[in-house]
């Protein structure tokens, strides 16, 4: 037979033992029963999900924020540009208006000198005949009182007598005339090859004065020097023609008549005649 010790400490045992899955009532630790935990797993996993989604979201909004601003940036400097082409075009513009301006008026002014070269010409023709007059009847008069004007004349003779016409021609660079405007440049080369011409006309009419020196030293030539010298009157000279040749020169043509070159060759031998 068993002690009943023994009975009590079985019966504590079984007793504990069937009492260990109940709940112990006053406890705050329960036990969590296993749907509640399944439901807590999931409530979390849900609350992760949608801070991820809102992380995400969060970034995607910052990078479209960034993406707007860099587009805006670059739209203002687009607009920036296309002002500043739009003020230098502008600028071309009125740059532009400026030089058909200027070119205009050189035009102007160049119309305008032509006219008042045309007019200087035409007055200085009618001058020249009326000094042709004045001199021819001069000359009459001394070759009728004047003994030492005939033995000049009679001196130039061979001269005097030839009557053909004589022309010169006078060339001048454009490029080198002293203005800014090409136009009054192309007159100044026109005036230069003119006067060019008149030279030529005189060496004609008159001859040249040439004046060499040449020095020997030991049958050894040490210098060679040439001068050079046309003087005389020229009148009565007409334009033949104005030409340019090629692109930066202008080429004029003078005309003299025989008779006016008689009477300029007969003017020189009086003065001649004179001299002696």
């Amino acid at each position: 037979m068993k002690s009943p010790m023994t009975l009590i400490c079985i019966s504590s045992t079984v007793f504990l033992i069937g009492c260990s899955g109940m709940p112990i009532i006053g406890d705050t630790h329960l036990p969590i029963p296993k749907s509640q935990s399944l439901a807590d797993q999931e409530f979390r996993k849900q609350h992760e999900a949608s801070e991820t989604s809102s992380t995400s979201k969060s970034v995607k909004l910052a990078s479209m924020d960034l993406s707007l601003k860099k587009t805006v940036a670059e739209r203002l400097a687009a607009d920036k540009a296309a002002t500043l082409a739009k003020r230098d075009r502008l600028a071309a513009d009125r740059a532009a208006n400026m030089a058909v301006g200027e070119r205009k008026a050189a035009e102007r002014a160049a119309d305008r000198a032509s006219k008042e070269r045309s007019l200087l010409v035409a007055a200085a023709e009618k001058a020249v005949d009326d000094k042709l007059i004045e001199l021819e009847s001069q000359a009459e008069l001394d070759r009728m009182v004047d003994p030492d004007a005939m033995r000049g004349e009679s001196l130039m003779q061979p001269l005097v007598e030839r009557r053909a016409a004589i022309t010169a021609t006078g060339y001048a660079v454009i490029s080198i005339q002293h203005h800014t405007i090409p136009a009054q440049q192309r007159l100044l080369a026109i005036r230069a090859s003119k006067l060019d011409a008149y030279r030529g006309l005189s060496e004609q009419v008159f001859g040249q004065y040439l004046d060499a020196t040449t020095t020997v030293a030991d049958m050894v030539i040490k210098s060679d020097v040439f001068r050079t010298k046309v003087e005389g009157i020229i009148y009565g000279a007409k334009v033949v023609s104005i030409n340019p040749v090629g692109d930066d020169t202008y080429e004029t043509t003078l005309s003299l008549a025989g008779v006016i070159v008689e009477d300029l060759r007969r003017y020189y031998a009086e003065q001649l005649a004179s001299a002696y």
